[in-house]
This record gives C-alpha cells, sequence and structure tokens, in this order.
C-alpha cells in the first residue's frame, strides 16, 4: 500500500464507493466524505495525499472547498471532476497556489502506478 491517502469528497454515495474500491485495488488507501463540510471538519494538519472532489455538490462546491483549503495553507493538492458535460466552472479563477492545474480529460485510472507487491 502506498503511505498517501486519497480523501474523496462527493455527495453521490455510488461515486464515493467506486473511487474508494478502485483505489483500494491500486494500492491506495482512501476515505470518504459526503460533504466538503465534513471533509474539512475531519481535516488534520497531518494528513499527507491528495483530495479528490466532485466540483458541483449541495452546500460547498468542489471548486469552494479548493479555495478554502488554499486559505488555510493546505498542501493537499486538489482534483475537481465532474460528470457534466457543462464545463463552465472550468473558466473560474483558481486559487493562487493552483494556477498551474489543468484539467487533462483523457487521463485513464488505469494510468494510476499500482502498489508495489513484496
Amino acid at each position: 500500500m502506498h503511505d498517501i491517502q486519497i480523501f474523496i469528497v462527493d455527495d453521490d454515495a455510488s461515486v464515493r464507493d467506486s473511487l474508494a474500491l478502485l483505489l483500494g485495488l491500486k494500492g491506495y488507501y482512501s476515505a470518504s466524505f459526503e460533504c466538503a463540510e465534513h471533509f474539512l471538519a475531519s481535516l488534520r494538519p497531518d494528513w499527507r495525499g491528495c483530495v479528490v472532489t466532485d466540483v458541483d455538490m449541495p452546500g460547498m462546491s468542489g471548486l469552494e472547498l479548493q479555495a478554502t483549503l488554499a486559505r488555510m495553507g493546505g498542501a493537499l493538492p486538489v482534483v475537481v471532476m465532474s460528470a457534466s458535460c457543462d464545463l463552465q466552472w472550468r473558466r473560474a479563477p483558481l486559487p493562487p497556489a493552483r494556477r498551474g492545474s489543468s484539467l487533462n480529460p483523457s487521463m485513464r485510472i488505469n494510468s494510476l502506478p499500482s502498489s508495489p507487491t513484496h
């Protein structure tokens, strides 16, 4: 198993469960949260890994979560995803610490490295 954790933040339980299963099969630890507010309430400064979040959720959106983490000085990178074809949110300004981020629609989950098996 990898020593980092993937934090899944999505209001859709089936997405959370599917991502957690797939990441687990690839050797990653994961923790799931149904909303950004629950993730932020649980956040600990010693967490290592990254956040995978839906862009469109009730309450705080994925982009708002990303901006909040940047304001807090958090070191967790954030991957924002969407099932929607309406990508107007892509034009939203990214927090200063994340301006180098870009959307890569061709990324495939099979390209994730598997955990070494010893």
